[in-house]
């Protein structure tokens, strides 16, 4: 499940964005993985896929993180992508 902000600009544009957080253990590794040349980075990213799979081969595993985020987003407003009428997004701002 994916959560999103929807905002009107001062030219009642309607501007739709993802909240993405990362722990600072995944920034310092986003960070090292910068410093590889691009084939190393292909490498340790077929890794990292295979270290997930195997983790959570159908992916419907949260983290204690994600967890807490998504009651934390589920009580701060935030809307769920299946309830959006994208044909009607006035409604939500």
């Amino acid at each position: 499940m994916r959560y999103f902000t929807l905002t009107r600009s001062e030219t009642a544009e309607i501007f739709i964005s993802e909240v993405i957080v990362m722990s600072t253990q995944v920034q310092r590794i986003a960070e090292m993985l910068e410093m590889l040349p691009e084939q190393e980075q292909n490498l340790a990213l077929e890794f990292m896929k295979r270290i997930v799979l195997a983790w959570d081969p159908d992916f419907t595993k949260l983290t204690p993180n994600e967890a807490a985020e998504l009651v934390e987003a589920e009580k701060s407003g935030y809307i769920d992508e299946e309830d959006i009428d994208w044909n009607d997004l006035d409604k939500y701002v």
